[in-house]
């Protein structure tokens, strides 16, 4: 019972202190995005904006920037420490400038006033927290953002929220190589219904959602003689619009052990 009551307070009590910036992406919602930065057009070593997310509830506006190499995250590296990195934002709506300020974003986090910004380098998270008092709704609000380096802008990403951002771009590949012998990759192993090629080709046929299917030049001839209804599972699905083959030289992953004869 004691637990029950515990458990009921903590509830209420995050319903009470509504949203906080925690480092945590999962917190922030599809509803929050307003738009995605080119990748590789930052003109400094480090600073690449690659997505936005705006959430505003009351008296309060949260921004978070993700980007694509605050963390070198095979050495655990901080890229933004050592740097003179800077960042502007600006809140506009139509002409009328709403907020303008620079915030030092070397540092882990920083409180002034009631403005404060967390950076959370092992996820690529930079997030604010500022005083909105000004009631407008985020789809009548423009967001100009300003990555600086010495001074010097190095990264920018401007908003319409209004526009209809699409989402982003995704492609499956999925790779099967096996030499000439019978092979377990089209029904997979023990248990067979939860691994092997036939499941992948499963959800994509039906969620109809394209698949690329890059299959070696011995794995289809195993398939021929083994399993031939595999081939012809492929072959019907690119009939039906949801498989793409790709092919590439016979053997492709054992040539380096091949001589040429």
């Amino acid at each position: 019972m004691k637990k029950i009551v515990i458990l009921i307070l903590l509830i209420c009590t995050q319903l009470l202190i509504g949203f906080q910036i925690s480092g945590k992406p999962e917190n922030w919602e599809f509803e929050d995005f307003i738009g995605f930065d080119e990748i590789g057009d930052c003109t400094s070593q480090t600073g690449d904006i690659s997505s936005v997310f705006v959430r505003i509830e009351t008296e309060k506006l949260f921004l978070r920037i993700t980007f694509d190499d605050m963390c070198n995250q095979k050495e655990r590296v901080d890229n933004f420490t050592n740097l003179n990195l800077s960042l502007n934002l600006k809140i506009l709506e139509n002409e009328t400038l709403l907020f303008d300020n620079l915030f030092e974003i070397n540092k882990i986090s920083e409180i002034r006033g009631n403005n404060s910004f967390l950076r959370t380098p092992s996820r690529n998270l930079l997030e604010f927290e500022f005083d909105f008092k000004n009631q407008i709704e985020k789809e009548k609000l423009t967001f100009q953002i300003k990555i600086l380096n010495n001074q010097k802008v190095v990264d920018e990403f401007i908003s319409d929220v209004n526009r209809d951002f699409r989402g982003g771009n995704c492609a499956f590949v999925h790779h099967g190589n096996q030499g000439l012998t019978y092979t377990e990759v089209f029904y997979g192993q023990y248990p067979q219904e939860t691994s092997g090629f036939d499941e992948i080709l499963e959800v994509h046929q039906a969620t109809n959602i394209p698949g690329n299917f890059h299959m070696s030049g011995t794995l289809m001839p195993a398939a021929e003689w083994h399993n031939p209804e595999f081939n012809d599972w492929l072959e019907a699905g690119v009939d039906d619009g949801y498989v793409s083959m790709l092919t590439s030289a016979l053997g492709q992953h054992i040539m380096p052990f091949v001589q040429n004869d």
